[in-house]
């Protein structure tokens, strides 16, 4: 708790002195496995029995292989926690993977048919076996048994590698609002420097100062947001309110539309401070169970030493319940659930197992009771109405009892695919999403106040409204017909007093839309400068375009549509250099799906290059 508090401390620290949270992509990563490391002993005995089953595999002796591999299973240090269970598949991975390598296909299969029963979510393990489908069986196979990988690597019980990927798809999700951000703040500020420039000028000359000190001021003013030393949301924000007076009607939708990301991004943060956190929270890690369980009875008293109060609390309560079943002491089980309130929602879920528990001391009666009573609380519990339905028929009341199994079926389809047999496979277990949702909230940590007034939340989106209304402010005292233009025609600067109602300085609306008779030198000099402002128009907004689709559209007036093509280009971009195989955790090295899927994103990227990138070069929009 101690290194969650230090992390909470320099986040804030850095949260309040830049006001956005683009600081968080630089959160330490903590793995939940990292907190409880095996001791030598265990680590000693897991390497000899290693040892033993590679010999017995060299000389053929199957029956020491199983063994072996029966004693691996039967490691349950208390002070271990899980790790040693992943530890061991990831050893029977790497030896699938040679044997894969070599040729040797059945011993290859046997090896990460054994990975996937240590831990029946490691994802290389399914990726190995489709590799031998496919040059045994052929494609559809292997896509099957590939799909069915990717299928158990996200399913929420694999809560820590969710989590993993959570974070990962967060941070790439903090690069893409940042980068889109700044990015369209400069091309449309771009777009005026130098109508800002001579605007600035010419208002501090006005003033009376003298031309050479009027332009120093103005050059400091544009250098001054950089020079502050803040973060590139703040500086990309200070040029948007220094700007905006300049900007057309939809490009000021545009900017204020774009006050979105950073405003989204520090509840981002406050989310990747609790994901990170959960991750390494040893009482999330007590209510999963993920692989093997370990030490029961140090599991449970660790839960009893953490009951916390409100649903939570209760949550821990029907967890060592479920384990003290487990260990056959259904007395303290039964004692455990009536400890939960009525009210709670794990109430119901908690009857059903001490239902069970009659069940195994064939006190049929009584587990019919409490199955009733569940059914009470929630009538639409399937699981209750099943396991009533076995009580009945132990009762003999076949009829009524095949009554009510046609009606759990009908409650959970699920039910019927599953064609329960055993005693074990009755028990209510709490749902993954919820145990999750806790974590994620903060209602199980440091960060559990709300959201909207947490101060990581608040400063940011407050200073984010304020600089907003800072923009509209600038935008309502200036004087439209004192700020300098741009002609779109020759690029020459003018102000709107010279040439109002019009986009082109006085001598362009002169020569090409009154068509009064000028000298054939002014002519031909006036257009020259057409020609050469175009020509170099079109290059760097074709550089700007093969670099950064949409760039054209901000620059020609569409700065809607540049804001979304911008965006697209973005996030591809963003999902090409950080890829799936960039997700902090052991297996993600033995995958090949993420190579894959890396190269699928970038060949969408090079097709949206080609189509919005290339395209408007040569053809018009």
């Amino acid at each position: 708790m101690d290194g969650v508090n230090n992390h909470w401390r320099f986040l804030s620290s850095r949260l309040v002195r830049s006001c956005f949270l683009m600081l968080a992509l630089a959160l330490p990563v903590s793995y939940a496995q990292d907190e409880e490391t095996p001791s030598g002993s265990f680590e000693n005995r897991l390497s000899e029995l290693w040892s033993t089953y590679l010999g017995a595999k060299v000389t053929g002796d199957n029956d020491a292989r199983d063994k072996a591999l029966d004693a691996i299973k039967d490691l349950q240090p208390a002070d271990s926690g899980n790790l040693i269970f992943e530890q061991a598949a990831l050893l029977f991975l790497e030896e699938g993977y040679q044997d894969l390598r070599l040729g040797r296909l059945e011993s290859a299969r046997r090896e990460f048919l054994n990975a996937a029963d240590l831990n029946p979510h490691l994802w290389p393990a399914f990726s190995g076996l489709a590799d031998i489908k496919r040059k045994t069986e052929g494609i559809e196979p292997y896509l099957r048994l590939r799909y069915k990988g990717i299928a158990r690597a996200f399913q929420l019980d694999n809560a820590f590698f969710v989590l993993d990927a959570l974070v990962w798809f967060i941070r790439n999700i903090f690069w893409f609002l940042t980068i889109s951000f700044v990015l369209f703040a400069a091309f449309l500020c771009a777009k005026y420097v130098r109508a800002f420039y001579h605007t600035t000028v010419g208002s501090f000359e006005e003033k009376g100062m003298e031309a050479l000190y009027a332009n120093l001021m103005a050059v400091a003013i544009l250098l001054l947001p950089l020079l502050l030393g803040a973060n590139a949301f703040l500086v990309a924000a200070i040029y948007i309110v220094l700007f905006i007076p300049f900007f057309e009607p939809n490009e000021r939708l545009a900017a204020y539309l774009l006050f979105i990301f950073p405003i989204l991004i520090p509840f981002l943060g406050l989310f990747l401070a609790n994901v990170n956190q959960a991750r390494s929270n040893p009482l999330l890690r007590a209510h999963l169970g993920q692989y093997f369980d370990g030490d029961l009875d140090s599991r449970i008293q660790f839960l009893r030493d953490n009951v916390q109060h409100g649903e939570l609390g209760n949550l821990s309560l029907f967890t060592i319940g479920r384990l003290q079943s487990q260990k056959g002491e259904w007395a303290d089980a039964l004692e455990t659930y009536e400890l939960i309130p009525d009210n709670s929602k794990y109430k119901p879920l908690s009857l059903v197992n001490q239902g069970n528990i009659h069940l195994r001391r064939k006190e049929y009666q009584n587990a019919a009771d409490t199955y009733g009573a569940a059914l009470q609380k929630d009538p639409e519990y399937a699981l209750a109405t099943y396991n009533l339905s076995v009580a009945l028929r132990r009762q003999g009341k076949l009829q009524e009892a095949e009554k009510l199994r046609a009606d759990a079926f009908n409650k959970d389809l699920s039910l019927r695919e599953r064609q329960i047999h055993s005693p074990d496979e009755y028990e209510a277990s709490a749902d993954s999403n919820e145990r999750l949702f806790y974590a994620l909230s903060g209602e199980t940590n440091a960060f559990s106040s709300s959201w909207l007034t947490h101060p990581i939340v608040f400063v940011p989106v407050v200073v984010c409204v304020a600089i907003l209304v800072l923009a509209i402010l600038h935008l309502r005292l200036r004087n439209p017909h004192l700020l300098a233009k741009a002609c779109t025609k020759c690029g020459r600067i003018f102000f709107q007093s010279d040439s109002p109602e019009s986009e082109w300085c006085s001598q362009c609306v002169n020569l090409y839309i009154r068509k009064e008779d000028l000298p054939s030198e002014a002519k031909i000099r006036k257009h020259e400068e057409v020609t050469r402002f175009n020509k170099n128009n079109r290059l760097i907004a074709g550089i700007g375009q093969v670099l950064v689709p949409g760039s054209k559209k901000v620059f020609t007036g569409h700065a809607l549509a540049g804001l979304v093509i911008v965006c697209v280009w973005v996030f591809l971009l963003v999902f090409c250099f950080i890829p799936v195989n960039a997700i902090s955790y052991p297996y993600m090295t033995y995958l090949q799906g993420p190579a894959l899927t890396t190269m699928l994103v970038g060949a969408v990227t090079v097709v949206y290059w080609v189509i919005f990138g290339l395209r408007p070069i040569w053809q018009e929009d």
